[in-house]
């Protein structure tokens, strides 16, 4: 995969993770916003995915701090 492209996937992932911490049902979109930009890539698989699920649950606890 081309560096640019990740790059571009990354900053969507973040500005998906900021949006979302303010309200949970914003967070619950972005999560899946995240979760099939991510799918869609034939480079990434179902597990893949499943692990930016977790990390972007994550950054939203810590950023809430309910972790």
């Amino acid at each position: 995969m081309k560096r640019s492209v990740l790059n571009k996937l990354l900053a969507g992932f973040k500005n998906g993770c900021a949006i979302g911490s303010a309200t949970e049902p914003g967070a619950m979109r972005a999560t899946k916003l995240e979760a099939s930009l991510f799918w869609n890539l034939s480079t990434v698989s179902q597990r893949g995915a499943m692990a930016w699920i977790m990390i972007a649950a994550k950054l939203r606890k810590a950023r809430t701090g309910l972790a």
